[in-house]
C-alpha cells in the first residue's frame, strides 16, 4: 500500500486497526510512505491507515481495508 503526501519533513507511521506497524516478520515500511507486506496471509487481513506528520501537526488517512480473496 502506498500513500502520497506533499510538504516539508515528513514522516510516516501506518497502522492497523488503529494500532502503529512495526517493521518485522513480513512487514516492511512501516514508517515510510509504502508499506510492503510479504506473503499475504489471513493474519494480515484488517483495516488500515497512515499517520502523516511534519512540524505542524499530522493527518490520518482514510481507512482501506485488505482482504484475501
Amino acid at each position: 500500500m502506498s500513500v502520497t503526501a506533499t510538504g516539508n519533513g515528513l514522516t510516516y507511521q501506518w497502522r492497523k486497526g488503529g494500532r502503529n506497524i512495526p517493521n518485522g516478520c513480513n512487514i516492511s515500511g512501516a514508517t515510510t510512505s509504502t508499506l510492503n507486506i510479504a506473503s499475504l496471509s489471513a493474519a494480515d487481513e484488517g483495516t488500515y491507515s497512515v499517520a502523516v506528520f511534519n512540524a505542524g501537526g499530522s493527518i490520518v488517512s482514510k481507512n482501506a481495508s485488505l482482504r484475501i480473496s
